[in-house]
């Protein structure tokens, strides 16, 4: 992923790191979190078992319809029989519950997460934060009309390492049991899965806090040759237009190759930023890099370290006993997690996108417009105030 630079190294991403409206601690720093467990697939024990180890927090409940997953989930822990669910409305209705853990396939993480706030839970959602476009914009509206806060589970805004580096950056200023992610329907591609990380910092570093005004792709099924629906090849330019004059403009490009092993810097993924007074190379896998406008290497004093799953988990906790400020609220995984949308989006369809960042809509287009959201089932009704 790459990004074009800023014009000025003294240029500040300061809103980037801007606070957050802070919202009132719900529970003083004695007090014990309980938290539910929705969905006990691949990530089930994962993250849960984070807030398990935390001190002062009982993890209560675990709901799947799947009942040989919740019984093993049930078991590992500790979860009491009665408080294995099948229906995720017996962890809302408990008043005891303060956090729902959502880490349940894609299309279902909004909405369970819109269904907690509304039933007065806070969230940790599991990435990526929504199925579409319209999912997200609504959970960040119910995060807010129900003062809860809504962690998005892109660990890397916990992690030190990727913190220090966005810091140090020279130009400042199959379907089911783990493989739904291929499928329309289901999931946001391996873009959504796991480029989003990746996507979150090269975001964060980039100093943007809007959507982008143009899009363009390229990709496709290059090399896996199997039913998956989503591309194992992209190529995505996301252009901010700012205010449109030099030193306003953004350009961030996302590369996706997903068969591919000849990995720069000998490392999976990462992201590289450019700028007039250098570049730095920086991943979620533990290495930063930075050279200067000759190519210079440039000691940093940041200590490498990978994705910190634990301190985002603690992060959340803080937040609701002490009022810290989250470190990837819902608006934070909407604006990371839209990117891997419109940019699938574009891929797909095989053309360019105009976006209001405003709206939240796509212009001139009725077909890639249908697909900012999707029809809902009405088995269960809107919640309230949706």
């Amino acid at each position: 992923m790459d990004s074009t630079p800023r014009t000025s190294a003294g240029l500040a991403a300061t809103a980037a790191f801007a606070a957050t409206s802070a919202r009132a601690a719900s529970k003083s720093p004695n007090d014990k979190i309980v938290v539910g467990l929705v969905g006990c697939g691949g990530r089930k024990t994962h993250v849960a078992e984070f807030f398990k180890n935390t001190p002062n927090v009982e993890v209560a409940y675990c709901c799947d319809v799947d009942q040989s997953r919740l019984a093993a989930t049930a078991e590992k822990l500790g979860v009491k029989a009665s408080h294995a669910v099948s229906d995720m409305r017996r962890i809302l209705d408990d008043k005891s519950v303060d956090v729902v853990l959502v880490t349940t396939p894609d299309h279902w993480h909004s909405p369970a997460s819109i269904l907690a706030c509304y039933a007065g839970k806070h969230v940790y959602v599991e990435k990526p934060i929504s199925h579409n476009i319209r999912e997200g914009r609504l959970l960040v509206e119910a995060s807010e009309r129900n003062n809860v806060h809504v962690q998005h589970g892109t660990q890397v805004r916990s992690t030190p390492m990727i913190m220090e580096g966005v810091k140090l950056i020279p130009y400042r200023t199959n379907r089911v049991h783990k493989r739904w992610t291929p499928w329309y329907h289901f999931g946001a591609g391996d873009m959504g899965n796991d480029g989003v990380h990746d996507i979150e910092y090269t975001r964060w570093g980039l100093g943007v806090v809007t959507h982008p005004n143009k899009i363009s792709a390229e990709g496709g099924k290059y090399f896996f040759d199997d039913d998956g629906e989503f591309p194992d090849t992209q190529q995505v330019t996301f252009e901010y237009s700012g205010d449109g004059k030099p030193g306003s403009k953004r350009m961030f490009i996302y590369e996706q190759r997903l068969w591919s092993v000849n990995y720069p810097y000998n490392c999976d993924s990462g992201a590289e930023f450019y700028g007039t007074k250098g570049h730095m190379f920086l991943s979620r896998r533990g290495k930063i890099q930075v050279t200067n406008d000759k190519k210079a290497s440039v000691p940093v004093d940041v200590v490498p370290g990978g994705q910190d799953d634990a301190l985002h988990v603690l992060n959340l906790c803080d937040a609701i006993r002490n009022g810290t400020k989250l470190n990837a609220d819902a608006l934070v995984g909407h604006l990371t997690t839209s990117l891997c949308h419109l940019g699938n989006i574009a891929t797909r369809l095989g053309r360019s996108l105009k976006f209001d960042p405003q709206t939240e809509q796509i212009v001139g287009d009725d077909q890639a417009s249908k697909l900012i959201s999707r029809e809902d089932r009405k088995h269960w009704g809107t919640p309230r105030g949706v």
